[in-house]
């Protein structure tokens, strides 16, 4: 091996070196400037929208759920079973009590005036029930619900006919604190 080619070698290997070195340190350097990770929180779910309008195909009757102004919900002649859109309306109402678990229902069950004043409140309580039986199913703390029934003692509407009984035929869920 020729004498010149030993002092290339060997500052080649102090270049390779020196970068190695300089390498190395600059990565300790910005790891050491870098903060460690933070374990963060789930970012927030979505805010729940607290008002909803529910159209019936049906019927094109609008069914508003809201905590302000209350939520009314319609039934048939001579019925307590839920549609889908009252189906639907309870589901939002359960996201807004398990949200603030405070609150608390009161679900007055309501009826049209045909038939006997008796027949009507146990038609109305009927209703008031089958909601807060399907609001408890959704995973409502029964404490959370109170029902009431009002028969036909206080009409929405006092149109004889089809139109006002309609209006009539409902229940009317009140948030409270």
């Amino acid at each position: 091996m020729p004498r010149h080619s030993k002092p290339v070698i060997r500052a080649a290997l102090v270049a390779v070196l020196a970068f190695l070195v300089t390498a190395l340190t600059a990565c300790a350097t910005r790891d050491a400037a870098r903060p460690e990770p933070v374990a963060s929180a789930p970012p927030p779910a979505p805010e729940l929208m607290d008002t909803l309008a529910l159209v019936d195909p049906a019927t094109g009757i609008t069914t508003t759920v809201d905590p302000m102004s209350g939520t009314v919900l319609r039934f048939a002649s001579n019925s307590a079973e839920l549609d889908e859109v009252a189906r639907q309306a309870c589901f939002h109402l359960v996201q807004i009590l398990h949200r603030e678990p405070g609150l608390r229902v009161i679900v007055a069950g309501h009826a049209d005036e045909r038939g006997s004043s008796d027949y009507n409140l146990e038609l109305a309580l009927k209703r008031a029930t089958s909601v807060a039986n399907h609001l408890v199913m959704l995973g409502v703390q029964a404490s959370q619900v109170e029902t009431v029934s009002y028969g036909e003692e206080r009409p929405h509407s006092l149109e004889a006919g089809e139109a006002g009984w309609a209006l009539n035929r409902r229940v009317e869920i009140s948030f409270i604190r």
